[in-house]
C-alpha cells in the first residue's frame, strides 16, 4: 500500500491502519496479506497522533538547542568585540609611543 489520496493503490481500499514494521499506512486487505504476516498494526489516527507528539518533542529540543547556540554566539561576539577594542587601544598606544 502506498499513500495516495487516502486510498491503497493496490486494493483501492481506504487506508485505515499503520504497519509499524514497514512504517507505512495500509488497508485492511493489506493487513491480512502474507506481505504483512507477523506485523504489528495500529489505527492510522493513533499513529498520526504518536508522530505528531514525537515532532513536538523534537521541535522543543531543537528550539532549546537553538536558544543555547544563540546565547553562545552572543557571548562570543561580546568577547570578540572586547578583543578588538583592546587591540585598537594597544595599536593607538604603540602609535603614540613612536609618533
Amino acid at each position: 500500500c502506498v499513500l495516495q489520496s487516502h486510498e491503497c493503490l493496490e486494493h483501492k481500499e481506504p487506508l485505515k491502519v499503520f504497519c509499524q514494521e514497514d512504517g507505512s499506512p495500509a488497508c485492511v486487505i493489506c493487513m491480512v496479506s502474507s506481505k504483512h504476516t507477523g506485523h504489528t498494526f495500529q489505527p492510522l489516527q493513533e499513529a498520526a497522533s504518536m508522530f505528531q507528539e514525537k515532532l513536538k518533542i523534537a521541535e522543543a529540543t531543537l528550539k532549546h538547542i537553538m536558544s543555547n547556540l544563540n546565547e553562545y554566539q552572543r557571548k562570543q561576539e561580546w568577547l570578540i568585540s572586547g578583543i578588538q577594542n583592546k587591540a585598537q587601544s594597544f595599536e593607538q598606544h604603540i602609535k603614540s609611543e613612536f609618533a
